[in-house]
């Protein structure tokens, strides 16, 4: 996913914005034997395109590379989107990138999406690339609507952490006895019940009995 304000969150609110991204770039440069001015020169962009003092407005606002001028990078390169994201993911602690299952949220609440430990089952799940946790039962759930703003905008893709010990502040996955699905904010939780904060548009709280709870799973990391 490219856009003029490319934006990676921690679900813990930590934010991969403006500066990995920025990093990412010189790095892309570093790794081709490019200073920034040099990868934009040789891209057919304007020399200064990547300068530092581009980076950020007189007043002091963030500025972002252009949709057109990363692709122009990556196709002089040689480097995919994957192996880019890739770079700014290792600026941010990631351990390296590789594949997750992922379904629409609209569809993850179809009786056979889950196994009965809360796993991706069933054909109706296709595949992404993104940054690498060290958790092999990840996968992912995909917004596909604005249901969910501003917290999750629709594309917002969501990576879910199953049985993963949850506190209360985490953003978490629901899914239901009756194959439902929330998603929200853990306000308190104890061994019998769990309090929600929904993120869906009524931002409802909802206090739910751990019977009436198919699984739950943490929100670890999200891409909007």
């Amino acid at each position: 996913m490219l856009s003029n304000q490319i934006k990676y969150e921690m679900a813990e609110g930590k934010m991969l914005r403006h500066r990995e991204l920025w990093v990412g770039i010189d790095n892309l440069a570093r790794k081709h034997g490019y200073s920034p001015s040099g990868l934009a020169r040789a891209a057919g962009l304007d020399p200064t395109s990547f300068n530092k003092s581009k980076r950020r407005s007189p007043g002091g606002r963030d500025r972002w590379p252009s949709t057109e001028s990363l692709t122009k990078i990556l196709n002089v390169t040689g480097v995919t989107l994957a192996q880019f994201v890739e770079f700014v993911g290792k600026s941010a602690g990631y351990i390296g990138f590789r594949e997750y299952s992922a379904i629409r949220l609209s569809q993850a609440s179809k009786q056979s999406a889950f196994t009965d430990d809360g796993l991706p089952a069933g054909k109706i799940w296709n595949a992404i690339f993104a940054p690498e946790f060290g958790n092999s039962d990840a996968f992912a759930i995909k917004i596909v609507n604005n249901d969910y703003n501003p917290v999750y905008a629709k594309g917002a893709i969501l990576i879910i952490f199953p049985h993963k010990k949850i506190k209360s502040g985490d953003r978490v996955f629901l899914r239901m006895v009756n194959n439902s699905c929330i998603i929200g904010e853990t306000i308190k939780k104890n061994r019998s019940k769990i309090a929600v904060k929904q993120f869906i548009n009524t931002k409802r709280r909802v206090t739910l009995l751990n019977t009436e709870i198919q699984f739950a799973h943490k929100i670890e990391w999200t891409l909007q």
